[in-house]
């Protein structure tokens, strides 16, 4: 058992071993006492680190021996529970992390010191504070993180010096000449060899900028030689005695395009026959304008070409006979997308022709005249008679 020296202070661990005489009875009992306070001056000389405890419990938990400050510990509980459920738990050797009572982290190593009852009768352990655990190895670690972070910052600046050598410098090359692209300069290029991921992206940015430079020198030609058509076109147009358009293919009379050929035409200027106001469709003469329009709708519906005469009223009030000709334009797929034509003014022609018709019609009627006169003379009759039919005949005529 444990006896503790209330007088003197000292902890003793006593041991009582009986003697068996030849009849097998007690005869003597051999008794011996092991002062514990021997472990007190063996945690001193054993100079552990600094924050450092050493303690001796019983299987209660009672303190035995307590370095530092032993005399104010002996007989009390243990301050760190942690520790004694863990003794108690897992029995034998050990090692736990516990708080002390003076708050501070402890590694406890602990063994038995002796086991009597086989339950582990006392207990001794040692507290060395986590920071002085640890000291050696958060030192290591730390110098270790250092050595990391200087080696990172080398990498780092190594890194640097070599993208901006290798990479930034080429990527800025890049992005200069895309820059002067952009601002129309078709000539730049980026001069970088063709070698590498970057090298090739050259190689392609180069090829591109050729390519747009030949497609930006293709599109100048196409719209200088449409320039010139236009103004070929033009000067047709202006030249022509007449008014050439184009209009919706719905039928609709607001004209897209007039030529300007239609102020001598219409005395009006080709502005204004476009927009929404279908302007031409009134200048056509009432009593012609329902058969024109039907006439050039049966046209386009049966894919022809129409060609009508009708009269218009200009804008001084005359009247002109025009001859329209012209047909539908499709668009491929599309399919009919405008009527394009082309009206002249054949007001002159129709006044010859009718002149000519008038003449054939007098002459005619002469004809028939001096025919019913020879039938007069020819006819049985006194001389007389038939001369004053003949005269008669004559002055209807005349």
């Amino acid at each position: 058992d444990f006896l503790s020296d209330e007088i003197g202070g000292a902890v003793t661990l006593d041991v009582a071993y009986p003697v068996l005489g030849e009849d097998g009875q007690i005869d003597a009992v051999t008794f011996a006492s092991l002062d514990l306070t021997w472990l007190n001056r063996l945690a001193a000389e054993a100079q552990l680190p600094e924050g450092s405890s050493l303690t001796v419990i019983d299987q209660r938990g009672t303190i035995l021996v307590r370095y530092p400050r032993g005399e104010a510990w002996i007989g009390r509980s243990l301050p760190e529970p942690s520790l004694l459920n863990t003794i108690r738990t897992q029995r034998g050797e050990g090692t736990v992390e516990a708080r002390g009572v003076d708050g501070e982290s402890r590694l406890f190593a602990y063994v038995p010191l002796f086991d009597v009852t086989g339950e582990g009768d006392l207990y001794v352990a040692i507290g060395i504070p986590e920071a002085v655990a640890f000291a050696d190895t958060n030192r290591i670690l730390a110098r270790n993180l250092l050595a990391l972070a200087l080696s990172s910052g080398v990498a780092l600046a190594v890194a640097w010096v070599g993208s901006d050598l290798v990479v930034l410098r080429q990527v800025n090359q890049l992005v200069d000449v895309a820059n002067q692209l952009g601002q129309g300069d078709m000539q730049t290029r980026t001069s970088l060899p063709y070698t590498g991921e970057l090298g090739q992206l050259a190689h392609a940015f180069d090829h591109m900028a050729e390519s747009l430079t030949q497609g930006l020198a293709a599109r100048d030609r196409a719209e200088s030689a449409l320039q010139e058509s236009r103004r070929a076109l033009y000067t047709l147009m202006s030249d022509l005695p007449g008014m050439a358009y184009r209009r919706p293919a719905d039928g609709s009379w607001a004209m897209g395009f007039v030529s300007q050929g239609a102020y001598d035409l219409t005395g009006y200027t080709a502005e204004a026959f476009t927009g929404e106001d279908a302007l031409y469709a009134q200048l056509i003469h009432a009593t012609d304008r329902e058969a024109v329009q039907e006439e050039i709708a049966q046209a386009i519906k049966e894919e022809r070409a129409f060609e009508v005469t009708y009269r218009i009223h200009t804008a001084v009030g005359e009247t002109k006979w025009v001859l329209d000709k012209g047909r539908g334009a499709s668009a491929g797929k599309s399919g009919l997308v405008a009527i394009e034509g082309f009206v002249s003014d054949i007001t002159e022609r129709m006044h010859m022709q009718q002149l000519l018709e008038q003449r054939v019609a007098d002459r005619t009627r002469e004809l028939s005249a001096l025919y019913d006169v020879m039938a007069v003379l020819n006819a049985p009759a006194d001389l007389r008679t038939a001369l004053q039919e003949a005269l008669l005949r004559v002055a209807v005529v005349l």
